[in-house]
């Protein structure tokens, strides 16, 4: 949560290599951003006091969704939609892809 800054727009991210850097927000992602994290708090109680945007509860204690479940929630939803579900490196570069042939500029 620490690494968030929702009014400068950008994100401090860790790469491969384990090299930081600072990453751009599109602004209807910080809209988005708002919005789950208004509702966080209610959905998992005490999520708040966690320095994990994605948490699960488990017998009452706030955890980080870690990678692994990340996956499987993308694979499920996208299953709906496609033959064998798409992973999130998937749909990141097709959305990349879209938004650039759309105009879109993802160097900010």
């Amino acid at each position: 949560m620490n690494n968030i800054h929702l009014h400068s727009r950008y994100i401090d991210v860790v790469r491969k290599g384990n090299k930081p850097d600072s990453v751009s927000v599109l602004e209807s992602a910080i809209v988005d951003l708002e919005r789950f994290m208004d509702v966080r708090e209610s959905r998992y109680p005490g999520a708040k006091k966690s320095p994990f945007l994605f948490v699960s509860v488990y017998g009452g204690v706030v955890r980080p969704l870690y990678r692994r479940a990340i996956q499987n929630i993308v694979n499920k939803y996208t299953s709906a939609f496609f033959r064998n579900g798409k992973s999130p490196h998937k749909l990141r570069y097709s959305f990349a892809v879209d938004f650039t042939r759309s105009g879109g500029d993802i160097i900010l």
